[in-house]
């Protein structure tokens, strides 16, 4: 059976990578999320840069990104955050 992950096109092959949610600016995503697989992922200089087999695969400029997390591959929600307070203001 070839199951399908978060409607993305993606097979349980792509399993065995991890898969990263990133805030943006919506100038680059709508929405204001861009959702990937990759093998892990740097910040240099700003510059968040996602490697597949040790090759770059996505950058995102400096300043066009605000937060990177480990995504469910069932519902894109953070992964391993138990609780939080959101700040006000």
């Amino acid at each position: 059976m070839n199951w399908k992950l978060r409607g993305l096109g993606k097979d349980m092959s792509e399993i065995d990578k991890k898969y990263y949610g990133v805030k943006v600016d919506k100038s680059i995503s709508e929405d204001g999320e861009i959702f990937l697989y990759a093998d892990y992922f740097d910040v240099i200089n700003g510059y968040l840069i996602f490697r597949k087999n040790e090759i770059i695969n996505f950058i995102i400029a400096k300043e066009k990104w605000s937060v990177v997390f480990e995504a469910s591959i069932l519902d894109g929600h953070p992964m391993n955050v138990e609780h939080w307070k959101e700040v006000k203001g």
